[in-house]
């Protein structure tokens, strides 16, 4: 790759951009205390449209990243000149990742702005959408009439029984997967538990500018639940991350032992389209869990009902009675329309019009069929989409991954049902 510019000078746009993740920007600031007012409402019959608040400073300090982006993308379009076909796919992926990581300070812009319609536009050029035959399928599902398909658990009954009687807190969740990130050797990752999480998640960008596995604090599993999130946030997402970035330092480096794109390598190695990297977490879930890991078709329904103009209340109330359908409860049919209904709505500034949806969480059912489909040595790398990696396989011939999995699920659980605690 020959430069006309020190992309060294540009380390600081690296900076920004690992501290750009759409989720955490369109996360309300109020959303505890309107998760329980919802809550209580709903339980006497009252399905309402709650407020969302958003840290409007917060959003100002990420759209002002616009026009610096902005700048340094038009750097990298014309100071960059490829020498060969690895490095042609190299500039295609890092503009795109300058694409969506600008429309991510544009997100931050609309919500300041109260503007639904562009926000949900953001969001749909990131994530995508559900297609009308995915749609179908998820109301398939619902009424019986399609089924997604899963083998037979690779645990016993006699061990999914004893590692449900095994209890963890934040804290054990924390121990447990520290033991697996050493076991792995992986470097530059902070686990984490805080109150600002309100779900465990990899995020390979965070507002801190460091790479972050979030737990809440008050979160609880069973140990059979755990050994899921070890198979799905760290085997495959943290694991799918570190062999991208080997990846990408290995393309860059063919070029010189220090190579000028180094700061970038986080940012190139991380897609937010997350259709392929969910996919196959997707498909580790049901290799635990059997058919109690399948994807869900709730996001996707939601997405539709939400994007098609229903309110927040009419959606969850259409979400809560299709889990009543699948058989849940009332109470966890009510708490999972909440969960449901707030991921789609996330973001939204006026929750009664409709019109708005937050797509990402339709990638899971979505995904999980993808992925399927793909050759499993690709399910490596899941953090890059796939069309990226094929393009780097045809230019490299083959991808190997620098992590194979080591199988932490297994080896977590035979620990587990030894009596072991963590410390």
């Amino acid at each position: 790759m020959k430069y006309t510019f020190d992309p060294i000078t540009l380390e600081p746009v690296a900076k920004i951009m690992a501290s750009l993740n759409p989720v955490e920007i369109v996360k309300p600031k109020n959303v505890a205390d309107a998760k329980a007012l919802w809550l209580l409402d709903a339980k006497s019959g009252k399905y309402a449209n709650p407020r969302f608040a958003y840290d409007e400073e917060k959003l100002k300090t990420i759209s002002g990243y616009n026009s610096l982006l902005t700048s340094a993308r038009a750097q990298f379009e014309n100071g960059l000149t490829p020498e060969d076909e690895t490095d042609r796919i190299i500039k295609k992926i890092l503009l795109h990742r300058f694409d969506d990581a600008i429309r991510t300070t544009e997100i931050a812009a609309s919500i300041l702005l109260r503007d639904d319609q562009a926000t949900c536009a953001l969001a749909n050029r990131i994530y995508g959408h559900p297609s009308n035959s995915q749609v179908i399928k998820a109301y398939g599902i619902i009424n019986e009439e399609e089924t997604l398909s899963a083998g037979v658990p690779r645990f016993s009954e006699s061990d999914r029984e004893a590692l449900k009687k095994i209890q963890c807190n934040a804290k054990a969740i924390a121990y447990w997967f520290t033991e697996v990130i050493q076991r792995y050797c992986f470097t530059g990752w902070t686990v984490e538990v805080s109150d600002r999480f309100t779900a465990i998640d990899v995020q390979d960008k965070n507002s801190s500018g460091e790479s972050v596995i979030g737990i809440p604090t008050d979160r609880k599993v069973n140990g059979l639940k755990l050994l899921e999130l070890i198979g799905h946030e760290l085997e495959c997402h943290l694991r799918g991350s570190e062999n991208c970035r080997a990846l990408i330092r290995q393309v860059l480096e063919i070029e010189s032992a220090n190579p000028p794109l180094a700061p970038f390598i986080p940012i190139l190695a991380k897609s937010d389209n997350e259709l392929f990297y969910e996919g196959v977490a997707k498909i580790s879930d049901v290799g635990v869990l059997g058919e109690a890991g399948l994807p869900t078709p709730y996001a996707t329904i939601a997405c539709y009902r939400a994007g098609h103009n229903s309110s927040f209340s009419e959606t969850a109330k259409d979400i809560e009675d299709c889990r009543r359908k699948m058989g849940e409860d009332e109470e966890t049919a009510r708490k999972g329309a909440w969960t449901t209904t707030y991921r789609i709505m996330r973001g939204c500034t006026n929750t009664a019009v409709g019109g708005y949806a937050f797509s990402k969480d339709y990638i899971y059912m979505a995904g999980y069929d993808f992925a399927r489909q793909i050759n499993s040595n690709l399910h490596n790398f899941a953090s890059m989409t796939v069309d990226e990696l094929a393009a780097l396989q045809v230019a490299l011939l083959n991808l190997y991954p620098a992590y194979q999995n080591l199988d932490a699920v297994g080896w977590i659980k035979e620990r587990l049902l030894s009596g072991e605690k963590a410390e």
